[in-house]
């Protein structure tokens, strides 16, 4: 397993005055009425659970969200409210990995942040303690689309295997390379890629490619829509990333501001690894929704994979650690707890050239099992802090990482204040491992291999393997 550098040209708490109410010696004010469904808690739920709890044929979807059940309406709210308070509490949901915490503190927020203040954790908390009142239906908010916030808000074409695939009950990961042809005749600018797992249950994640010189093709005895196995990577010479998904994530979609340009005659190869169960068979079909433009956009992205160095040579270089014996190495031995593997990339003249700026637009984290905590943060070479040019900027941490929820963290800001790296700067990840049995991740991946005690874990792609990887997004002008 080699250093990882991937690089694609791509792309309320609702409160009520009360007035002051005199009388005689010491007596208490009159508590506030608690929240009720229509007036606190369903303006709430509707800013920030619905779009993922609903039903099919709630509203204008025809399809039923992410979540295992809806929260429209108040009699579906009031039986699960338990549940969205506990879950609340923990703030495992809404899920939004990414937090500001003492040693990160982004300069910038992220787009379509749900994650809930405290107020509005404890609105709901008194809600329930109330006994969940409805209260008076005329305070209702008018209902809002529900179709959900995860996908393309155009899509122009659809590519899958013309079969789906199956996954074989072997217990051994599996990772495929689906050839497929979009039939770009010139130039085309993709703005948004979607990939559409049809079995979650088996699919570990995907990674695209654009593949320009038709390479693949001999690997699939020129059947476009087979596949092949490649362990690692697309095992072609030469190739771009367009796009990665992983459980959680969302589109990529920047409407017409920023695309990806790929070549006419290039073939998309569709990387997807496999985590089969251990007691049955599946199938899998899964399929890249594209929005592509007329034309050029004003920006050009480039999307990059930076991480999973395992040594202190090359572009990624792997910092020494506690554990290590003599010269860096990524492993993590069994019992470990807050064991961590730091990595640093430096965009050398050869990478950037001085003259160029690169906007960040986009960042995240990704790890398998193990991972509990990663933090990636910028260090500049020439800081001007006049520019909201920092000497070192955190990026983006992820406190509390769950495999299941991931995603690109995108920054709500006009792209020309975005955070500008030069010729110079370095970024730094930093990844914290707890591979013990007090984590509940661990245990799930050990009981799928019918193990009972943690195992040395080592730089990989499979499930039991660990990574340490960074997702970025970054433009620049064409």
């Amino acid at each position: 397993m080699h250093a990882r550098v991937v690089f694609g040209v791509v792309c309320g708490l609702f409160t009520v005055a009360l007035g002051a109410c005199s009388g005689g010696g010491d007596e208490a004010p009159p508590a506030p009425p608690p929240p009720t469904f229509h007036a606190d808690v369903e303006p709430l739920m509707q800013r920030r659970c619905q779009s993922c709890h609903h039903a099919a044929g709630e509203g204008d979807d025809t399809a039923a969200g992410l979540g295992p059940f809806s929260l429209v309406g108040y009699e579906s709210a009031r039986r699960y409210a338990s549940s969205v308070v506990a879950q609340t509490s923990a703030r495992s949901m809404p899920p939004f990995g990414a937090r500001k915490t003492d040693e990160c503190a982004p300069r910038l927020p992220y787009m379509d942040d749900v994650t809930l203040t405290d107020a509005e954790i404890s609105m709901l908390r008194r809600w329930l303690d109330a006994g969940a009142p409805e209260g008076d239906a005329s305070q209702a908010p008018a209902p809002i689309s529900l179709r959900s916030t995860t996908g393309l808000s155009r899509i122009t074409q659809t590519l899958a295997p013309p079969k789906p695939y199956e996954v074989k009950a072997s217990g051994k990961d599996e990772f495929r390379c689906f050839v497929l042809d979009p039939g770009f005749e010139e130039d085309a600018w993709i703005s948004g890629v979607d990939v559409v797992p049809q079995n979650s249950v088996v699919t570990h994640h995907v990674v695209v490619y654009v593949d320009e010189k038709r390479e693949s093709l001999d690997r699939v005895g020129g059947k476009v829509g087979d596949s092949y196995p490649c362990f690692g990577g697309p095992d072609l010479e030469d190739t771009n990333l367009l796009a990665a998904w992983a459980p959680g994530a969302r589109a990529m979609d920047y409407g017409d501001k920023a695309a990806v340009k790929v070549k006419k005659g290039s073939l998309i190869v569709s990387q997807v690894h496999y985590h089969p169960r251990s007691d049955a068979s599946e199938s899998d079909q899964t399929s890249l929704q594209l929005n592509r433009l007329a034309g050029q956009p004003e920006w050009q992205a480039i999307v990059a994979l930076i991480g999973n160095a395992d040594s202190a040579k090359g572009l990624v270089k792997l910092l020494p650690g506690a554990d290590d014996p003599g010269e860096p190495a990524f492993s993590i031995p069994a019992g470990a707890r807050g064991h961590v593997e730091e990595m640093t990339f430096t965009f050398t003249p050869d990478i950037l050239p001085t003259f160029v700026d690169l906007r960040l637009s986009s960042v995240g984290t990704h790890m398998h099992w193990v991972g509990r905590d990663m933090k990636i943060s910028l260090e500049r070479a020439e800081p001007e802090p006049e520019a909201d040019r920092p000497a070192t900027e955190c990026l983006v941490q992820t406190p509390a990482w769950d495999f299941n929820w991931q995603r690109g963290y995108r920054y709500d800001a006009p792209f020309e204040e975005l955070p500008v790296i030069r010729t110079g700067d370095t970024l730094r990840m930093r990844c914290t491992y707890d591979n013990t049995m007090d984590n509940p991740f661990v245990r799930r991946a050990l009981s799928d291999l019918h193990l009972t005690s943690p195992q040395d874990v080592k730089l990989g792609e499979t499930t039991l393997d660990e990574m340490c990887l960074g997702a970025f997004i970054f433009l620049l002008k064409p």
